[in-house]
């Protein structure tokens, strides 16, 4: 056995007690439930928020929801701007020790406290699911891991009140001992993370991970993160395997901030001609990729709403590993995580204290009539309501979850989408799900591949649709007006919509290929996202364009350079 497995092994051996423990509270859910509660309310009972309802008096599930409000972030933005300007015991009695950005998206970027008791939190659910995915798949014991938490070239600054912003680096999510391996076992190497050039970073992240023969784990979040690492494969193939040989790292992009970052790499000259070689004989499909990792066994990415699409797009690449959903993790807290041979996501009951508001089959939300976690029914959707250490009591998460399934008392959850991903141009009120199933199945009934789609709106002064396809699309041009008819169809079963085009309020949909490949368009894009502000790597493949951020960045596109087509 290789030091990697022994590594793994410790760690799998760490993660046990957690692991065991939530194997336990699969059992006896309402109990864990209201013992999380009742913890952190008493926690937190000299806060601010804490003594304005009176958490010291608090002695039951049913005393809390009767005392206290359900809130969204708006309400919270008295108390927030407070801690950033360092007053403390304001939503918390611990201290904020750190303030972290969430990705903004239904809105700007909100900034989320972070205290010990909150990391701990996160902590438990990741030792819960290193210790199943173990035990599940212990293949992924016997190489290394390319293990990506936080996103690359993100930001760490302070608050006017000396705050620390942002997470420095992924081991901030982990507790001593898993940092401890990180090093040892995790690629990329922590300093890759401190690169603030997307390129560079992302030329670092695919050279480490090139270098590495022996990988069996893939963990990221957005499998649209992977796909555009494996599309730099082509353009640098030749400096990657030069840098493997030599044993030196060179970045592509000349930034004074970079220059400073010493990345070291073992000289491996073997490694490089053999890859060399087989990208020569077999391009960059999965052929290839399974030269790169043969010991490959399980890729861990989203996998539910918008991302399943593209889950689908790297388990063809990578047919030698065992695909794994991962669950839904907030900034603000863990909903969800992969647990069991079966692969679905169990609730993360032994972090957060959960409410569920149902959705109908109409997408409205209910608030009349909250359940609890052991109260959820199969095949129901639900929205998300969390009560975390981190200060957000009753917090209206937004995200929609649908239970496909229980383990013991415990609701295996599939995540969604967000109900307010909604667009509404004249009162039509298009849903970001309805239109990702809507296209995902036209795309089936059509025999169609592609490799990115969106819905935009159309630019004045015909108000309406544009379906965006990406030039890697197997869809004949005169095949265009046929996709427009059937995808019009398909909408109108929206009555809003349907009505909309009767009074024609909106066009009809029309489908415009853009000139770049999808994975060069998504590159683009992640760039483009970074200089605004953004965080690489967590950013979400959306399907409908409700906030105009697509349509704005394509028009960026088309104003700074020609089109060039990339072939994949």
């Amino acid at each position: 056995m290789n030091l990697s497995y022994w590594i793994n092994q410790g760690w799998h051996w760490q993660s046990r007690r957690e692991g065991m423990r939530f194997q336990q509270s699969v059992h006896e859910v309402r109990d864990v439930q209201e013992r999380v509660l009742l913890t952190t309310l008493n926690r937190n009972r000299t806060s601010a928020y804490g003594q304005k309802f009176r958490f010291d008096s608090i002695q039951s599930i049913d005393d809390f929801r009767d005392r206290v409000p359900v809130v969204r972030y708006d309400a919270l933005s008295e108390y927030m701007d407070r801690i950033v300007r360092g007053e403390s015991n304001v939503l918390t009695s611990e201290p904020v020790e750190r303030l972290v950005p969430t990705g903004g998206s239904s809105g700007g970027a909100k900034l989320v406290p972070y205290t010990a008791s909150l990391k701990q939190d996160f902590q438990k659910a990741i030792a819960a699911w290193v210790w199943s995915t173990f035990q599940t798949c212990p293949d992924a014991m016997h190489g290394r891991a390319y293990w990506s938490i936080t996103p690359m070239a993100s930001t760490s600054h302070k608050s006017s009140a000396s705050i620390p912003i942002g997470f420095e680096s992924d081991s901030d999510y982990l507790g001593a001992w898993s940092k401890w391996l990180s090093e040892k076992l995790i690629l990329p190497p922590s300093l890759v993370g401190k690169i603030r050039s997307v390129e560079n970073a992302r030329y670092a992240n695919l050279l480490y991970w090139m270098a590495c023969s022996d990988l069996a784990l893939i963990s990221v979040w957005s499998p649209t993160f992977l796909l555009s690492l494996l599309n730099q494969i082509d353009p640098w193939i030749e400096s990657i395997c030069r840098d493997i040989g030599d044993g030196m790292v060179r970045l592509p992009r000349h930034e004074p901030s970079d220059s400073t970052i010493k990345l070291t790499l073992t000289a491996n000259r073997r490694r490089a001609e053999e890859l060399k070689c087989s990208h020569r004989d077999k391009g960059t499909g999965a052929d290839f990729l399974r030269d790169c990792w043969p010991r490959l066994s399980l890729l861990s990415c989203w996998g539910d709403g918008n991302s399943a699409y593209y889950f689908s797009k790297l388990q063809k690449l990578f047919p030698q590993a065992r695909m794994q959903a991962k669950g839904l993790l907030a900034t603000e807290c863990v909903v969800s995580f992969p647990t069991g041979a079966h692969g679905r996501c169990a609730l993360s009951v032994r972090s957060h204290f959960f409410e569920f508001a149902p959705v109908g089959t109409d997408g409205r939300i209910d608030y009349s009539r909250l359940y609890l976690a052991d109260e959820l029914q199969l095949g129901n959707k639900y929205r998300v309501i969390v009560t975390t250490n981190g200060g957000f009591y009753r917090y209206d998460l937004g995200d929609v979850v649908e239970v496909n399934g229980f383990d013991a008392m415990c609701p295996l959850l599939q995540f969604v989408g967000r109900m307010d991903a909604v667009s509404d141009l004249v009162g039509e009120k298009l849903n970001e799900e309805h239109v990702r199933t809507t296209l995902v199945g036209l795309f089936r009934e059509l025999d169609m591949e592609q490799e990115l789609f969106l819905l935009v709106v159309r630019e004045p002064p015909l108000l309406g649709y544009t379906l965006l396809l990406s030039a890697d699309t197997n869809l004949p041009e005169a095949a265009r007006d046929k996709l427009a008819n059937f995808l019009d169809e398909r909408l109108r079963s929206n009555p809003q919509y349907d009505l909309a085009r009767n009074l024609n309020q909106l066009v009809r949909v029309d489908v415009r290929i853009l000139p770049w490949c999808g994975r060069e368009l998504w590159s683009r894009y992640e760039d483009w996202q970074n200089g605004i502000g953004k965080r690489v790597g967590e950013l979400k493949a959306n399907v409908l364009d409700y906030r105009g951020t697509w349509r704005e960045f394509l028009s960026e596109m088309e104003k700074a350079s020609t089109p060039r087509v990339m072939q994949d």
